[in-house]
């Protein structure tokens, strides 16, 4: 209606005014900013001293992205990992590239969908195994098949941008160490990852690099006719000897890796 119109320009004013965000830039962006546009709009309101209707959620309808405050539950380490995601996603385009920006947001959806789906099913969450052991990432593999057989459409939930995001790429596309090697390296992982809050973003990715490394070193091993690591970790002072040698053989190689 030309009221509520008219009510969306006073409240954009007031904003300006105020120097606060601008309502495009926060409608339907993260968790965060959805509740501090609510925030404003109840300062706002609070301010003219009568209820103003400015229908938020109409707006939100005309950009093609429902409010994901009411739609999806994921998981909090998620939600976390998603919103600074979408934040610097968004941070990168124009004032003027509302359609980049609905698909960014669309993606953002999706991965909260995909999560509170996760949750519901009590399986484990987004965050816990996309970088984790090969084990762990084809399950979230599995899960997002079977996410995306139940919605009963293709659904981009584009993971592999978001461990670019986390600073590590798909192990399960990178190297292939010995089995015993890639047994032992998942253990590791595994067990080092569940000593990790959901809050612990950086430290995820600290261990994600170092089992990447250490699984490098499994590749090339195995690439030049090498005993495992797991074969020798732990054996004679020889075999130990050896995997030193081979270790320094490997950093002149391919520089230098933290493997421990």
């Amino acid at each position: 209606s030309r009221k509520n119109a008219s009510n969306q320009r006073k409240f954009s004013a007031w904003l300006k005014r105020e120097g606060r965000e601008s309502i495009v830039s926060r409608l339907t962006g993260t968790d965060e900013q959805q509740r501090s546009l609510q925030e404003d709009f109840r300062a706002f309101t609070k301010e003219e001293g009568k209820k103003v209707v400015v229908s938020l959620d109409r707006l939100r309808q005309y950009l093609g992205a429902e409010s994901q405050l009411k739609q999806h539950n994921p998981y909090p380490d998620d939600a976390l990992m998603i919103d600074s995601f979408t934040k610097e996603e968004l941070s990168k385009l124009g004032s003027d590239s509302s359609s980049k920006r609905k698909s960014v947001l669309n993606l953002a959806s999706n991965k909260r969908r995909f999560s509170d789906w996760l949750r519901k099913k009590g399986r484990g969450s987004i965050a816990s195994r996309l970088t984790g052991s090969d084990q762990q990432q084809r399950s979230l593999k599995d899960d997002l098949r079977a996410f995306t057989k139940a919605e009963g459409k293709r659904i981009n939930v584009s993971l592999d941008r978001l461990r670019q995001y986390l600073g590590a790429e798909s192990q399960l596309k990178q190297h292939n160490p010995y089995p015993d090697d890639a047994l032992m390296i998942d253990s590791f992982a595994n067990e080092e990852l569940s000593k990790l809050g959901s809050d612990s973003t950086s430290q995820r990715i600290v261990v994600s690099k170092l089992v990447s490394n250490q699984r490098k070193f499994g590749d090339w091993l195995q690439t030049r006719g090498r005993e495992s690591i797991a074969s020798r970790l732990n054996g004679s002072d020889q075999q130990q000897w050896s995997l030193k040698k081979d270790y320094q053989d490997f950093t002149e190689d391919m520089g230098k890796h933290t493997i421990s």
